[in-house]
């Protein structure tokens, strides 16, 4: 059984930070005719060759966009990648984007940076057989908690434990099986241990999808939390 302090403090002190608003990036791949696609980035375009010093996460990288911070969007044959001088993190200085989970190739034509009033920002990106938008949204650390919640009851339950999953097609998430691992236990763990520090923050549970009558949960052996 898992036993938390009644009194977490450390919760209280960080649920504005919780509750408040970050930046996540998602990605949507589309084809050519799609009618939400920007006409102006379905045309093949020439970049202009990057010249700084400072060397990209690959070589060949060319400009095609720039944000109105200043900050560039690039692309080649190997995938795109956006470089902010002026970033407060080093991570975020060059962020690199390819692979499946981005591009639907790597193979970069064109670039559209669509920016609104508030955080949310749009990069288009046009490769060989498609176009792909990353984009950046609002999102809470508990909308973003709940989006992984439900990632794992979609495609990571098996016997009631969380457990390792592989596609059979690259991409496609419906083709989505589950395998055992000696990490199963590990990753329940964690999990049942995050679902218990929310009920003694919240003194509620306000996802009840594993929950038995008596308290326990599905899959998860131990004592009611409560």
């Amino acid at each position: 059984m898992l036993h938390f302090p009644k009194k977490a403090c450390w919760a209280i002190a960080l649920w504005p930070l919780l509750a408040s608003a970050q930046t996540q990036k998602f990605a949507s791949h589309f084809p050519f005719e799609a009618t939400n696609v920007p006409a102006s980035v379905k045309t093949i375009t020439d970049g202009r060759p990057w010249l700084s010093k400072e060397r990209g996460p690959v070589d060949g990288l060319m400009v095609f966009a720039q944000e109105k911070s200043g900050a560039v969007w690039l692309g080649g044959d190997q995938g795109a990648a956006r470089f902010d001088r002026k970033a407060s993190h080093p991570w975020d200085r060059w962020q690199y984007f390819h692979g499946r989970r981005w591009l639907l190739d790597n193979s970069v034509q064109n670039i559209k940076v669509i920016e609104s009033t508030g955080v949310s920002r749009q990069v288009w990106i046009r490769t060989k057989t498609g176009v792909s938008l990353i984009e950046w949204r609002p999102m809470s650390l508990e909308q973003k908690a709940r989006y992984f919640d439900d990632r794992i009851e979609a495609r990571h339950v098996r016997h009631g434990m969380v457990a390792d999953s592989r596609l059979r097609v690259a991409g496609d998430v419906t083709s989505s099986v589950t395998s055992d691992s000696d990490n199963d236990g590990l990753w329940t763990a964690i999990h049942l241990g995050l679902i218990s520090a929310a009920h003694n923050l919240n003194k509620q549970l306000n996802d009840t999808r594993n929950k038995n009558a008596d308290g326990t949960y599905k899959g998860f052996p131990g004592e009611p939390n409560e």
